[in-house]
C-alpha cells in the first residue's frame, strides 16, 4: 500500500544510474499490475470501454518487458510472487474487495444495456518495450474492472518461457518480504511500485528503483543502457538530514499517525524530537519494516507452492500454518481478531468478476468444485477444520445494524467434505467428464458443457431459470446479423461469461491441489487419480472463453446437441430446458437432485464406514 504522500518529496533524492550491467530483483505482482495499468492508459479513448486488454496480450507485455531488461545487460535474478498475504492485511483486502463491489455496482447502473463491444483495433497500437513502465497513470484506471486472472495467467506464461520460468518463484508470504532479503543478503537493486520498501534496510549493497522511473537513455550511445534513480535508506536520512530526528522512518511514521504530510510531520518531529519515539505504537510500526520469518526458505513449502496460483497457494499455506495459528492471534488487534474471521479457519478470496450484481454470486454454481479442492487440503494436508470462508465480491452481509456482524459475515462459510464424501465427490465429476468427453471432441466446447451442466444442475436445485439454457435459446432463433451488430455484450451473456470462468478456475484450483498431492512411495489412489487424469487437459487461462467469444461458443454447443446431452445425463425434460424453463425442470422419478454431480448409484460407488488409520486404503476400497 505504501505511505500516502511519502514518495513525492524524496522522489528527488535518488542517485540516477544505469541498471545495465546490474543485478536486480523484480517484484512481480508490482510489475504485473504496473503493465496493466499502462496498458489502461495506452488503450483507453472513450470512458465507456470496459473491457481490459486479453490476458495472453498483457503476458505477452510482461515478459517483452522483461526481454528488454535483458537486451540491454540488466541482470535479473529473480521475480517473486506472494503465495501468502498474513492476517494483518485482511482488513485491507475486505476494504479492496468492498471497493472493487462497488465499481461492479457502478459499472452495472450505468451501464443498462451491457457492456460495450470491444473492437478489434483496440489493442492493435500498444506500446511495448522499457517505457511500458513509466507512464504516467490516467487517474480513471481504478474506476474499471481489473482483469480477475490477472496474476495466475501471467504466472502460466512466465513458466512456460524457457528464459523467464527457472527464475519466477511462488514464495510462502509476501513478494516484498523476499524481495528486500533478496537484496540484503545478495545486494543488487530492486524494482518494484511500493514505497515502503523505501524505509526498509536492504543492507549495505542494497538499492531500490522505482518501476515507472526505469527508462531508456536518450542520448546520441550507440549501446543506450536502462537508467533510473536508486535509493538507499541510509542515503535518504543523509541527503535530508532525519537521523537527529529518528529518519525516514519516523517522519513516514507521523504522516501516517497525523495523516498529514511529509513536511507537516518533519515540522512536527523537529518541535518534539523524542515525542512518541519510544511509544508502543511506534515499536509496532517498525517491525513491520523489519525482516520478517515465514515459512523461510523450506525447500519442502517452496516446492509444494512452486506450481500454484497464489489465491491456491495461500490456503495450502494457510493448512501448513493450522497447528501454530495461535501463535498469530499476537499481530492482531482484539478488534481486528473478533470483526474478521476465527482464526482456526481456512479462508481465501475469491477473484472479483465481471458479473451482474443484481444476480447471484457467478461463484455460486461451481461452489461443490472447490470443495474437492477444500477437501484435499483437509484429508491429505491433515487439516482438520471443516469449514472454510470464502470472501466474494457480493458479501453476504445479514440484515443487522451492528458493525461487528455485518463485518464478520461478509465471507460465506462452505463446508469442507470428509473422506467419505470426497470420494463421492470425485466420483460422481468424473462420472460427468467422462460423458462429456464421450459428447464432445472438442475440448473447448466440453469444458463449456461442463459449466453449462453445473448453471443447469444448480438452477434447477434452486428453482431458477438457468441463463446457459436461455441464452442458448436466444442464439438459436436470432438471426446471425443481429450478434454482429450488436453494440454490448448484454448482462446475461457478461455474468454466464463469469460463470464459466468461476467454473474453470474451480477446476484448476483442484487440478493444482491434486497435483500436488505430497503420496512418496505409493499410487494415488483410484478416485483421485482418474479425477486428475480428467483436468489434466484444462486450458490456460488465456484460453478461457471471453464474453466476445461466447455467443459463437454457444452456437457450437447447441450445433453438437449440447443441451440434449446435458438434460439427459441430469434426467432432465430436453424439451423444457430448450425452452428456457429450468425453474420447473425436475428430474425423471419426481425426485429433486441435491448438489453433487451425481448420485452414488450413478456413480457406480458404495460407500462403506471409514477406517481412520489410513485413507489412501479407504479411497482405494471406495474405487473398487
Amino acid at each position: 500500500m505504501g505511505i500516502r504522500g511519502l514518495l513525492g518529496p524524496i522522489r528527488k533524492h535518488g542517485v540516477v544510474g544505469p541498471l545495465s550491467g546490474e543485478s536486480v530483483v523484480v517484484d512481480g505482482p508490482a510489475l504485473v499490475h504496473r503493465i496493466f495499468e499502462s496498458c489502461m492508459t495506452q488503450e483507453f479513448s472513450s470512458p465507456r470501454d470496459s473491457y481490459p486488454p486479453p490476458y495472453c496480450l498483457l503476458s505477452r507485455l510482461v515478459i517483452g518487458w522483461l526481454d528488454d531488461l535483458e537486451k540491454y545487460d540488466v541482470k535479473v535474478r529473480k521475480i517473486y510472487f506472494d503465495g501468502y498475504l498474513p492476517p494483518a492485511k485482511w482488513g485491507v483486502r475486505l476494504e479492496r474487495l468492498t471497493q472493487q463491489y462497488q465499481v461492479m455496482k457502478g459499472l452495472r447502473n450505468s451501464h443498462f444495456e451491457g457492456l460495450l463491444r470491444v473492437p478489434e483495433h483496440a489493442f492493435r497500437d500498444i506500446k511495448t518495450g522499457i517505457g511500458m513502465t513509466s507512464l504516467t497513470m490516467s487517474s480513471t484506471t481504478d474506476k474499471h474492472p481489473k482483469p480477475p486472472f490477472l496474476i495466475p495467467s501471467v504466472l502460466d506464461a512466465l513458466r512456460n518461457s524457457q528464459t523467464w520460468g527457472r527464475l519466477v518463484q511462488v514464495v510462502p508470504g509476501e513478494a516484498d518480504t523476499y524481495c528486500a532479503q533478496d537484496i540484503r543478503e545478495s545486494g543488487g537493486t530492486l524494482l518494484t511500485t511500493d514505497s515502503d520498501l523505501l524505509l526498509q534496510d536492504l543492507g549495505l549493497e542494497g538499492k531500490v528503483s522505482l518501476l515507472h522511473d526505469v527508462v531508456l537513455s536518450d542520448d546520441d550511445s550507440e549501446s543506450p543502457r536502462v537508467m533510473a534513480p536508486q535509493f538507499t535508506l541510509g542515503e535518504i536520512n543523509k541527503r535530508l538530514n532525519l537521523k537527529r530526528v529518528g529518519g525516514l522512518l519516523r517522519v513516514a511514521f507521523e504522516m501516517k499517525r497525523l495523516n498529514t504530510t511529509f513536511e507537516s510531520a518533519l515540522r512536527s518531529i523537529r518541535s518534539d524530537v523524542k515525542r512518541a519515539r519510544h511509544s508502543s505504537k511506534y515499536e509496532s510500526f517498525v517491525m513491520g519494516f523489519q525482516p520478517k520469518e515465514d515459512l523461510g526458505d523450506n525447500p519442502l513449502v517452496l516446492g509444494m507452492i512452486s506450481s500454484l496460483d497464489p489465491r491456491t497457494s495461500e490456503i495450502v499455506i494457510q493448512t501448513l500454518l493450522s497447528k501454530a495459528r495461535g501463535a498469530l492471534s499476537g499481530v492482531l488487534t482484539t478488534e481486528t481478531t473478533e470483526a474478521l474471521r476465527e482464526l482456526d479457519m481456512l479462508s481465501i478470496f475469491l477473484p472479483v468478476l465481471v458479473e451482474n450484481h443484481q444476480k447471484s454470486s457467478a461463484w455460486e454454481t461451481s461452489t461443490e468444485v472447490r470443495r474437492i479442492a477444500y477437501g484435499v487440503l483437509r484429508n491429505f494436508l491433515y487439516e482438520k477444520s471443516d469449514a472454510i470462508i470464502e470472501y466474494r465480491a457480493k458479501p453476504s452481509i445479514p440484515k443487522t445494524n451492528t458493525k461487528k456482524s455485518s463485518t464478520s459475515k461478509m465471507g460465506r462459510h462452505i463446508n469442507v467434505p470428509d473422506l467419505e464424501e470426497m470420494a463421492e465427490l470425485c466420483a460422481s465429476l468424473s462420472d460427468v467428464l467422462k460423458k462429456l468427453t464421450g459428447a464432445f471432441g472438442s475440448l473447448e466446447i466440453r469444458w463449456l458443457a461442463f459449466a453449462i451442466y453445473l448453471d443447469i444442475q444448480w438452477s434447477v436445485s434452486e428453482e431458477r431459470g438457468s441463463p446457459s439454457a436461455v441464452l442458448t435459446n436466444e442464439i438459436i432463433n436470432r438471426p446471425a446479423e443481429a450478434s454482429e451488430d450488436a453494440e454490448n455484450y448484454s448482462w446475461d451473456l457478461t455474468h454466464f461469461t463469469a460463470q464459466v470462468q468461476a467454473c474453470l478456475f474451480s477446476l484448476r484450483m483442484g487440478k493444482q491441489l491434486l497435483d500436488m498431492l505430497p503420496v512418496p512411495g505409493r499410487e494415488l489412489p483410484a478416485p483421485l487419480k482418474q479425477l486428475r487424469d480428467y483436468l489434466a487437459p484444462l486450458p490456460l487461462i488465456q484460453e478461457w472463453p471471453t464474453a466476445g467469444r461466447m455467443t459463437t461458443l454457444l452456437s457450437q454447443f447447441e450445433e453438437a446437441n449440447g443441451l440434449a446431452t446435458i438434460a439427459g445425463i441430469l434426467g432432465l425434460s430436453s424439451a423444457e430446458l430448450k425452452e428456457g424453463s429450468a425453474v420447473a425442470a425436475k428430474p425423471t422419478g419426481g425426485q429433486t437432485r441435491t448438489m453433487s454431480f451425481g448420485d452414488k448409484k450413478a456413480a457406480g460407488i458404495e460407500v462403506p464406514g471409514l477406517c481412520p488409520s489410513n485413507p489412501y486404503d479407504v479411497l482405494s476400497h471406495l474405487s473398487q
